[in-house]
């Protein structure tokens, strides 16, 4: 006859069904904090709280609801301001679908066809414009005859139509040094001096 087990073996008995609880809460408490067994989340852009749906349908969408006035592919030509190759933001242009601007009415896309369209427009437009000096821009604004016929901060009073304060879209306004128009020579600014421009026209609100 077997002797009745002594306290080592109970201890053991014990101990053993513990230990494997202790292992299988540790397991699960790690795949929690892992997020190994939760569904994917959104894509967002980096530094921001823009989600970003899938960009193949958006470029459908775009083609249906936006391209008549940005454009095939946003490359512009339909009366809307071009996307492709523009430093505009995310943020704006999810602002602009909901908040709409001149011809382009509020609300125009919401839920998963917006975030589509959001991420098949952050497909084509380009990098943000370099950090450029507003305090720069003035000096050159000033220098380069621009305060001449906008007046100063372009407040207007010359020959060139008032700045401040209208919200020009970014591109317009680069269109415009860049190409001239009516006695504004072309290229009056160039190269980096550009970007110092546009930043002292957005810090009057010449640019939105």
């Amino acid at each position: 006859m077997s002797s009745p087990a002594g306290p080592r073996s109970r201890r053991a008995l014990v101990a053993v069904p513990l230990l494997l609880f202790a292992g299988m809460v540790g397991l699960v408490v790690l795949l929690a904090i892992l997020h190994l067994a939760q569904p994917g989340v959104p894509k967002a852009v980096a530094g921001s709280a823009i989600e970003l749906g899938d960009s193949y349908r958006g470029e459908t969408v775009f083609g249906q609801t936006c391209a008549g006035c940005h454009g095939e592919l946003g490359k512009g030509g339909g009366g809307g301001p071009r996307l492709n190759g523009s430093p505009i933001t995310l943020t704006l242009v999810k602002a602009r679908i909901e908040g709409g601007k001149g011809v382009m009415p509020a609300g125009l896309l919401s839920g998963g066809p917006e975030k589509d369209v959001l991420a098949y427009v952050a497909t084509i437009i380009a990098a943000p414009a370099p950090v450029a000096s507003a305090a720069a821009g003035q000096t050159l604004f000033a220098e380069k005859g621009c305060a001449a016929c906008h007046g100063q901060g372009g407040a207007g009073g010359g020959v060139g139509p008032k700045l401040a304060g209208r919200g020009l879209a970014e591109d317009v306004v680069r269109a415009r040094i860049a190409q001239g128009k009516g006695v504004m020579p072309a290229g009056i600014v160039a190269g980096a001096d550009v970007n110092s421009v546009v930043a002292y026209l957005r810090s009057v609100g010449a640019v939105g």
